[in-house]
C-alpha cells in the first residue's frame, strides 16, 4: 500500500506543472560549423502574464531544455537568432522587450543582443 501511495504521489507531483504554458518556436538555427543549435521561442503562460521571449543555446544532439539559457525576456512575442560565425550568435528582440536574463558567453559562443532588423 505504501508503494502505491508513493508512486501515485510521484506521478501527480511530476504531472502538475505549477506554471503550465504554451511554447511557440520562432526559429531554430544550427551554427555554421554544425556543433550548436540556437532555438528562439515564446513562452506564454496565459492571460495574466505577458509573453516571454527566450533563446536556448545547446550542442547538437542535446535535448532541448524547458527554458532559455542565454536570453529570457518579458513583454514581447518577437525573438529571433542569427549565426554570424561558428562562435558568434546574435539574438534579436524588439524595443518592447524587457530583458530579464542575458548571457554574453555560453559554451565558448559569444552572444550579442540587437533590436529586430
Amino acid at each position: 500500500m505504501r508503494a502505491f501511495i508513493f508512486v501515485t504521489a510521484v506521478v501527480l507531483f511530476t504531472a502538475c506543472d505549477p506554471m503550465p504554458s504554451q511554447v511557440t518556436i520562432k526559429s531554430e538555427h544550427t551554427s555554421p560549423d554544425g556543433k550548436h543549435v540556437a532555438t528562439a521561442f515564446i513562452r506564454d503562460s496565459g492571460a495574466t502574464t505577458s509573453w516571454s521571449p527566450q533563446v536556448e543555446l545547446r550542442r547538437v544532439g542535446q535535448r532541448a531544455a524547458k527554458y532559455g539559457n542565454v536570453f529570457l525576456g518579458y513583454g514581447s512575442p518577437n525573438v529571433d537568432t542569427e549565426w554570424l560565425s561558428p562562435s558568434w550568435l546574435v539574438v534579436y528582440c524588439d524595443t518592447n522587450c524587457h530583458v530579464d536574463v542575458f548571457v554574453t558567453n555560453q559554451d565558448g559562443i559569444t552572444v550579442e543582443m540587437r533590436h529586430h532588423r
